[in-house]
């Protein structure tokens, strides 16, 4: 009897708290016979469905959380995610792989030549009697030794770049008007790192009506705990001031750790069979776009296949071949790779990519940015300033008289105002080094290549020609949010916190662009100011809110 009563009360309960009702009324008086009435809504009113009444219930009685909405959004995230992989599956019945060429470099798209080793595209003459895939000696020397000759290189300047390079970047620049002329699908690539430093500004004006797809890259960069929602209105806002605003989607990943890419390519992918037209993707140098289509390009045949099947799929017999032979046979089976590097300018050449059954894929060369200070650094120093993982953010509280300096590239002075936090978002080996205005020079004279790095030597500072001076005034909005960014195009930026008003003067090398703009990450001061121990910055352990 006492079994039955209690489940007929749990099944009232569920029936009361599940339903479409108007109200939840919990007993007050004695004369009330039942814990929870119901009551009609009065004309006029609008109905509230059951799903918002529970979220209203249990915004009030947090205790009382229903399983039952939690299996409900689960499984339309599975469903969701079943339907984008039968989706892929269905697309990857036709093949993806780059159009090859025997001369051309599969790798960055350049001309292949045997005679001046000087320019792009070279491939020494042996090579030639080898059959197997070509890459040029520029992109060999940037995938295996990680670094690329400075006569290989983008320069600060048009008279620093090599002239063949120049010519092929420009060339794409022309073109990049009849592009987006046609009918095509956009994917517009943007390093989050370096927003303002990787936006087109002319863009917005060539893609007419076709739909754009945003990339927003290197998410892995940014502190783990960044809400989305907010960053999601944050990109859209500044697309819209910058005249993007007909964006069909955005998608925040990371190219690198694989970072919500299932639901980039589905995209991608629905949208090229819907609207049946090739792909292009643009982008600004050195934000991801081989990265980007190398993951369409892992789909390869090859790569799923092990033991027996593998060998027969390679045409080897067990026991009758070397090792070298194998791997020689799995490297000619095995789809090719766009070459990809941390250097800018990679890519000289569009690349087509044949993409599902009568479409392709177009990786474009990067549209040169020359107010980004990662052309004016070599090889070793552009590894500092680009972030290989996430950033540790630092905070320091600042006075008149005081100043901030990142490595030796650039520095915040203090000129006048209150007292002022100053978070710093760059790479972890920028060293960021507080110290006194009045101390400036002598600390760059002294400890330039050593505690205060990049550049990595007094001549390659001096090499980097003239500094020149910006100042801004700032008006604080509280000690619990920035009210500013300061950004230095191609090294970080850094969030401005506190009351009242200051002047400030950021110095970094001449042609570099500085920005003022809304902070991007404006509750990372929450987390605590750091301490210098006299060689590196220790960050706070405060949590920060969303």
């Amino acid at each position: 009897m006492l079994r039955r009563s209690i489940s007929s009360s749990c099944k009232l309960y569920s029936q009361i708290l599940y339903s479409p009702i108007r109200c939840l009324l919990v007993g007050s008086t004695p004369r009330q016979s039942h814990w929870f009435c119901t009551s009609r809504p009065r004309d006029g009113e609008e109905e509230e469905s059951n799903v918002d009444f529970v979220k209203s219930y249990q915004k009030k009685f947090r205790s009382s959380h229903s399983p039952f909405l939690d299996l409900e959004e689960e499984g339309l995230k599975q469903k969701a995610s079943e339907d984008r992989k039968a989706l892929v599956r269905e697309f990857y019945k036709y093949p993806v792989f780059i159009e090859e060429s025997s001369s051309k470099c599969v790798g960055c798209g350049a001309k292949l030549q045997t005679e001046d080793p000087s320019t792009i595209g070279y491939v020494p003459p042996f090579k030639l009697t080898e059959n197997h895939r070509f890459v040029c000696q520029r992109c060999y020397y940037m995938v295996y030794r990680t670094r690329v000759e400075e006569h290989l290189k983008m320069g600060a300047t048009e008279e620093t770049t090599n002239k063949d390079i120049l010519q092929s970047l420009k060339l794409f620049e022309q073109r990049l008007e009849n592009i987006c002329s046609k009918r095509c699908i956009i994917v517009y690539m943007i390093d989050i790192f370096d927003f303002d430093g990787s936006f087109i500004d002319k863009l917005p004006s060539l893609v007419g009506n076709n739909p754009v797809v945003l990339i927003v890259n290197k998410m892995d960069l940014l502190p783990e705990d960044i809400n989305i929602g907010r960053l999601y209105l944050w990109v859209k806002k500044q697309c819209e001031a910058r005249g993007l605003s007909k964006i069909h989607r955005i998608h925040f990943v990371s190219c690198k750790n694989d970072l919500r890419m299932g639901e980039a390519k589905a995209d991608i992918i629905r949208l090229v069979q819907y609207l049946h037209s090739d792909v292009y993707v643009v982008g600004c140098t050195n934000v991801g776009k081989s990265t980007f289509i190398n993951h369409f390009l892992s789909g390869s045949i090859v790569e799923r296949k092990k033991g027996e099947e593998l060998l027969n799929h390679l045409g080897l017999k067990p026991g009758q071949f070397s090792l070298t032979e194998l791997k020689r046979a799995y490297k000619d089976k095995k789809a090719p790779q766009l070459t990809t590097s941390s250097f800018p300018g990679t890519t000289l050449n569009p690349i087509r990519v044949h993409f599902g059954r009568a479409h392709s894929m177009y990786d474009t060369p990067g549209i040169v940015q020359p107010h980004q200070i990662t052309h004016c650094l070599h090889s070793e120093e552009i590894k500092m300033v680009l972030p290989k993982k996430r950033v540790r953010v630092v905070s320091f509280r600042l006075r008149e008289g005081k100043c901030i300096l990142f490595g030796g590239l650039a520095r915040i002075e203090m000129l006048q105002g209150k007292p002022f936090f100053f978070t710093v978002f760059m790479s972890n080996e920028v060293k960021v080094h507080p110290s006194t205005t009045e101390k400036v020079n002598e600390l760059l004279e002294t400890h330039v290549g050593g505690l205060l790095k990049p550049p990595i030597s007094w001549r390659r500072y001096k090499e980097l020609g003239n500094f020149k001076a910006k100042e801004f005034e700032i008006e604080g909005v509280g000690w619990s949010q920035s009210s500013h960014d300061i950004v230095v195009s191609g090294l970080g930026w850094i969030a401005v916190t506190g009351c009242g008003k200051l002047k400030i003067r950021v110095v970094a090398p001449k042609g570099v662009g500085v920005f003022l703009r809304e902070p991007i990450a404006p509750f990372e001061v929450l987390k605590g100011v750091s301490r210098y121990t006299g060689y590196k910055a220790i960050a706070g352990k405060r949590e920060t809110r969303n």
